[in-house]
C-alpha cells in the first residue's frame, strides 16, 4: 500500500485497540497514567505485557515498488495483543507482518558491567576523541560517544540520556571517557565533557528521544563523526554525511554502527515508526517510545548491539547517511535461534529536541 494509506491504517489501528480489544478497566487504567488526550500514544506504559501492542510501518521488496505493509509487535504469545495483532493483520488483507519480540530494555549499570571481560577493566583514554568511544557519567551505565555535534557554547558529544544523564544527574555533571565499567576507577583526569542537556522520561505521553549532549572541556579535541580506522567498516576513514529520514530507507537497508561494546557491525532495518514501544528504562520503569526504527541483527551469532552500544549512531552501510540513535534493544526467537533486535530514536528528532547541529 502507498505512505499515506499505511499511515492512516496504522493510527486506525491504534485508536481500535483501546476501543474495540481492551476493557473499560484497562482503559481507565491507562487514563489514570497519561490522561485521556495521551492514552492512545502512551497505552504501553500502562498495560501489562500481554496487553502492549506496537505499531509502525516497513517497506517491503523492491520488485513490489517500495510500497508500504504494517507492522505489529506483541511481547506474550497468544495473549491480548496478540489476538488483536492476528485480527489487525486480516483486516489488512495480509499486508501486515505480526513479530513478537518479549521485552525491550535500554541496558543497566550490572547488565553492562557483564559484558565487561576478565573482570578487570583496564581501557586506556583516547585522543582525539572519536565516534564508537566508551563514555559514561559518573552514576551510570557505561554506553557509546555516538557523535560530535555543535551547540552555540561550543562543540558536543551526543549519546544516550540515560548513559549521560541518569537517575538525578544535572547538568554540567561531568562524562568520563573510558566510562565506569572500562576502567577501574574513575579519576579527575578522565574527564572529557560537561552534561548540556538532555531530555526527561515521561509516563504521561509517549517519549520520542532518549538523548543527551555534553560540552567538549577546554584542550579535548575530536576526530569528527568519521568511521574510525580501526573499526573495520568498509569505508573506515570516511565521515558520516548529511542526516536522511527513516522514509528515505530502503526495503530491508542494511545499516552499520560504531559501538563501545561490539565496535563495527551491520544489520537490516525491520521496521520504522513504530509506536506505542514499551521500553524499560533503568530506574525509570516501562516508558512508551513513539516513531521508532527497529534494526534486526543478520545473524544469530553476530547481534547488531549489545549493552553498552546505547547511543551509537546508526547509518546506512553504503551511503554513510546517519539517522538514528541506538538507545534499547532485546532478543526475539527466530527459527529456534535468538536475534538480537535493537531500536534507535529518530536522530533529526533528538537534535531538534537538544538544539543542536550535526557535524558534517
Amino acid at each position: 500500500m502507498e505512505l499515506n494509506s499505511a499511515v492512516e491504517l496504522k493510527e486506525t489501528f491504534k485508536s481500535e485497540f483501546l476501543k474495540v480489544h481492551l476493557s473499560s478497566a484497562a482503559v481507565a487504567k491507562i487514563e489514570a497514567v497519561t490522561g485521556k488526550g495521551n492514552r492512545v500514544e502512551a497505552s504501553a506504559a500502562a498495560l501489562p505485557p500481554d496487553q502492549r501492542l506496537s505499531v509502525g510501518l516497513s517497506k517491503v521488496e523492491e520488485k513490489r515498488g517500495g510500497d508500504y505493509q504494517i507492522e505489529l509487535r506483541v511481547q506474550r504469545e497468544g495473549g491480548l495483543a496478540h489476538r488483536a495483532a492476528e485480527a489487525f493483520k486480516e483486516k489488512a488483507r495480509g499486508e501486515a507482518n505480526v513479530e513478537i519480540i518479549p521485552r525491550i530494555e535500554a541496558p543497566s549499570i550490572n547488565l553492562v558491567q557483564d559484558t565487561v571481560k576478565d573482570g578487570s577493566p583496564d581501557e586506556e583514554p583516547k585522543a582525539p576523541l572519536r565516534i564508537g568511544l566508551s563514555v559514561s557519567h559518573g552514576d551510570g551505565p557505561t554506553g557509546t560517544l555516538g557523535a560530535f555535534v555543535e551547540t552555540k557554547e561550543g562543540d558536543a558529544i551526543l549519546s544516550n540520556c540515560h548513559v549521560l544523564a541518569p537517575g538525578t544527574a544535572d547538568l554540567k555533571d561531568f562524562v568520563f571517557h573510558p566510562g565506569g565499567a572500562d576502567v577501574a576507577t574513575l579519576v579527575a583526569r578522565l574527564r572529557i565533557a560537561a552534561l548540556k542537556d538532555f531530555t526527561a522520561f515521561t509516563k504521561k505521553k509517549a517519549n520520542q528521544v532518549d538523548a543527551a549532549i555534553a560540552l567538549l572541556l577546554d584542550g579535548r579535541e575530536h576526530d569528527g563523526n568519521k568511521i574510525p580506522e580501526d573499526c573495520g567498516h568498509a569505508q573506515a576513514g570516511k565521515r558520516l554525511k548529511t542526516i536522511i529520514k527513516m522514509t528515505d530507507l530502503r526495503p530491508q537497508h542494511r545499516v552499520s554502527k560504531i559501538g563501545r561494546t561490539t565496535k563495527c557491525t551491520s544489520g537490516k532495518i525491520s521496521a520504522i515508526a513504530l509506536d506505542n514501544v514499551p521500553v524499560d528504562i533503568p530506574g525509570v520503569g516501562i516508558v512508551s517510545f513513539r516513531n521508532v526504527v527497529e534494526i534486526r541483527s543478520e545473524s544469530a551469532t553476530s547481534p547488531f548491539t549489545m549493552p553498552g552500544d546505547s547511543g551509537s549512531i546508526v547509518f546506512t552501510d553504503d551511503d554513510l547517511a546517519p539517522f538514528g540513535l541506538h538507545f534499547a534493544g532485546e532478543y526475539k526467537t527466530q527459527e529456534g535461534k535468538k536475534l538480537k533486535v535493537s531500536y534507535a530514536c529518530d536522530l533529526e528528532a533528538v537534535l531538534k529536541a537538544l538544539g543542536a547541529t550535526w557535524i558534517k
